[in-house]
C-alpha cells in the first residue's frame, strides 16, 4: 500500500465526507429507515448520528481490519449497539432474507466487483427489503465526464472510481427504483461531486 493510499487519501476523504452539505443529505437519507439494517463500507461511522432514535442496533461491515480510532469514538457517543464484521460487501456471511434494510453511502465506487455485491445484497435482503443509497459517480454532462474518464485512473489507485453510473448499474440488477434525485454537491467540484441519492426495492 502506497503512502498516498494509507495516509493521504484517507485524511482527503475524511475531510470531503465531513462537509456541511452532506450531513444535511445523509439525515434526510436515514430519516425513514427502519427495521433489521446493514450497512455496508461503515468506515469512519460517519452514518452513526443520523439514525433515527427508534434505530437502536445496527450490523455493519468494512474491509478494515479493525474499526479506526475516529469510527470507535463515534460508536462510542452513540446509543446504538454497532455489530462490526470484517468482510467485502461481494461475499456475505449472512443468511438469505436477514435484512429489511441496507445502508451505502460512497461504497460503490470501491467495490471492485459491483454487480457481485448487488447481488449478494440482493440475497440477504428480505422480501421487498430496501437499500438507501448516496453514491457519487459518472455525472451526466459530458465535459464533465471526459474530465471524470481523464482522472479517474488516479483515483482507482486509491480504490475509488469516479465514473461509475449509479443509476445503470442497480437497474441492471433485481431492483426497482422508487425513488432517485441525481445533482451536484453543493461544497465539491463537480468532478467528484455528481451524486446519486435515492431508494430501490429488492424484487424477484
Amino acid at each position: 500500500m502506497s503512502i498516498y493510499s494509507k495516509f493521504i487519501y484517507p485524511f482527503l476523504l475524511e475531510r470531503a465526507m465531513t462537509k456541511p452539505s452532506l450531513a444535511r443529505i445523509r439525515k434526510e437519507l436515514l430519516s425513514n429507515v427502519k427495521g433489521d439494517i446493514l450497512e455496508i463500507g461503515f468506515g469512519t461511522g460517519l452514518n452513526l448520528k443520523y439514525y433515527p432514535s427508534h434505530i437502536k442496533e445496527i450490523t455493519v461491515i468494512d474491509i478494515n481490519d479493525e474499526l479506526g480510532k475516529k469510527a470507535q469514538s463515534r460508536i462510542n457517543k452513540s446509543s446504538i449497539k454497532v455489530n462490526y464484521k470484517k468482510i467485502s460487501a461481494d461475499k456475505l456471511p449472512f443468511n438469505n432474507n436477514s435484512f429489511d434494510t441496507i445502508i451505502s453511502t460512497f461504497t460503490f465506487c470501491s467495490i471492485l466487483d459491483i454487480e457481485k455485491a448487488l447481488a449478494e445484497l440482493h440475497r440477504v435482503l428480505k422480501p421487498d427489503g430496501k437499500v438507501y443509497f448516496l453514491e457519487h459517480g459518472k455525472s451526466n454532462d459530458k465535459r464533465i465526464c471526459f474530465l471524470q474518464n481523464l482522472i479517474n485512473p488516479i483515483f482507482k489507485k486509491a480504490s475509488c472510481s469516479l465514473n461509475r453510473d449509479i443509476e445503470a448499474i442497480i437497474k441492471n440488477q433485481k431492483y426497482e427504483i422508487i425513488k432517485m434525485n441525481k445533482f451536484y454537491q453543493d461544497d465539491a467540484a463537480k468532478i467528484v461531486g455528481f451524486l446519486y441519492m435515492g431508494l430501490c426495492k429488492k424484487v424477484d
